[in-house]
């Protein structure tokens, strides 16, 4: 029982962590005032890959958050 709530826990923060990044790039985005299909165009990624990432549902390969970096 107690491995579980361990695993729960561990499980937690990575999903956390997760949001962090999304929230960041959403803040990214806002603060270069831009829209969700602008931002997707320039990073040359789909609206619903973007949107999940600013949602902390996926997390961005490498080379996107490089583009994002880049901005």
């Amino acid at each position: 029982m107690e491995q579980a709530k361990k695993k729960s826990k561990e499980l937690e923060n990575e999903m956390a962590g997760e949001n962090l990044l999304g929230k960041k790039i959403l803040s990214i985005r806002q603060t270069l005032g831009l829209t969700i299909d602008q931002f997707q165009e320039i990073l040359n990624i789909s609206y619903q890959a973007l949107s999940m990432y600013e949602r902390g549902l996926s997390f961005p390969k490498t080379k996107i958050i490089k583009k994002i970096e880049e901005r």
